[in-house]
């Protein structure tokens, strides 16, 4: 009898709504993943200490949203929730999420925990 394992996949699917779409989480795209967050979470501390700009606010979810979940993406979830403050909370979900699917990366878990203390605090 033959032995069964299975394969896992580095693709993970991710469903928003009624939008679907897929992260890559292989090796060679997990730094980029790291870095788009990790430009976030300087970035949401940087707009903190000067009292926000909604501009960049919405220029740095852009970013993220569309590195991680393809081009396109910020609008598509903009378009349906018609506020930032949502998409940074939704944003803040599928980042934890994502991140647990990463062996010894409790460092972006900090961070984002340590970026969500400054927002409650500003």
């Amino acid at each position: 009898m033959a032995l069964k394992l299975t394969l896992k996949k580095s693709i993970f699917p991710v469903e928003i709504g009624e939008f679907k779409f897929e992260v890559d989480l292989s090796d060679d795209k997990t730094e980029a993943f790291e870095e788009k967050v990790t430009i976030f979470l300087t970035g949401i501390n940087k707009l903190a200490e000067t009292s926000g700009d909604e501009s960049k606010f919405a220029e740095l979810l852009q970013n993220v949203f569309d590195g991680l979940l393809g081009a396109g993406a910020y609008d598509k979830l903009y378009n349906h929730a018609k506020r930032n403050d949502i998409l940074a909370e939704l944003l803040e979900e599928l980042v934890l999420a994502l991140v647990a699917k990463l062996p010894g990366r409790q460092g972006l878990i900090d961070g984002i925990k340590a970026a969500k203390m400054a927002e409650l605090t500003n």
